[in-house]
């Protein structure tokens, strides 16, 4: 999902976690997937979790770093798994 992004201070910013929420919650509703895989650590997912949780459809959580990760996902009734502790096994 591309959002039009703007600099702030320098810094660009391209805020699309609503938008992200809205077009898989109405993903959801059009029956464009079953399940769904969530690779964030960003907790104003949260939201989507529990939702998908609520109708079946979520499949696994899936954060980049655990240091990292929202205490707002990790507080979730949802096993987080986190990439960088997967690294070891496949930097070989």
């Amino acid at each position: 999902m591309f959002k039009e992004t703007i600099s702030v201070s320098g810094t660009i910013k391209g805020n699309c976690d609503a938008e992200l929420v809205l077009k898989a919650v109405s993903d959801f509703y059009t029956k464009s997937f079953d399940s769904v895989v969530l690779i964030s650590g960003d907790g104003d997912f949260g939201c989507l979790v529990e939702f998908l949780q609520l109708n079946n459809a979520l499949e696994q959580v899936w954060a980049p770093d655990k240091n990292k990760c929202s205490v707002l996902l990790k507080n979730k009734t949802v096993n987080v798994a986190f990439l960088n502790r997967q690294y070891p096994k496949f930097s070989k």
